[in-house]
């Protein structure tokens, strides 16, 4: 009987300048993962922003949001967003899968979270995006520091022996 072992590739940066001075109530993507070749069954992602200094809700919040295609051009992604678009596309949201909802709610906090792309938020068996990005809705109050933000992932991949 084969041995299943879970392979973990190594961590790799998403540029996240993107989201620098974000507005209260508006979203962008970060960039593109392209799962063509690599053929992960999921990623772990590590994603942290920082808030702005003053004008932070008590009850503010930081939405993430997974966008995903099985084509590399820019227009066949959830809602139909250009996941390269350095625009506001908060009102494009519409059916795009709600990966997380973290509390950010204190001036100059640092939300940090680390979690599955797929596993965690489908219930089900691992199924990782051709091209995939994680757009990010700021619900903080206040538009985000105009530095400090950071991404990552990690392919994750299964091995049988």
């Amino acid at each position: 009987m084969a041995t299943q072992t879970i392979n973990y590739g190594t961590e790799t940066a998403i540029t996240a300048t993107n989201i620098n001075s974000l507005a209260n109530n508006q979203a962008k993507p970060l960039p593109v993962v392209d799962n063509s070749s690599t053929k992960a069954i999921d990623a772990k992602v590590h994603f942290e922003a920082t808030l702005g200094s003053s004008g932070v809700s008590a009850t503010g919040t930081i939405e993430l949001y997974l966008l995903e295609s099985t084509e590399s051009t820019t227009a066949d992604f959830s809602d139909g967003i250009d996941p390269t678009s350095a625009s506001d596309v908060a009102a494009s949201i519409k059916n795009a899968t709600l990966l997380r909802i973290l509390n950010a709610n204190a001036n100059s906090q640092v939300v940090k979270v680390i979690f599955d792309l797929t596993a965690d938020v489908r219930n089900e068996l691992a199924n990782c995006p051709k091209y995939w990005s994680v757009l990010v809705l700021n619900k903080s109050g206040a538009a985000l520091a105009a530095s400090g933000h950071e991404a990552n992932y990690t392919a994750i991949k299964m091995d049988f022996a």
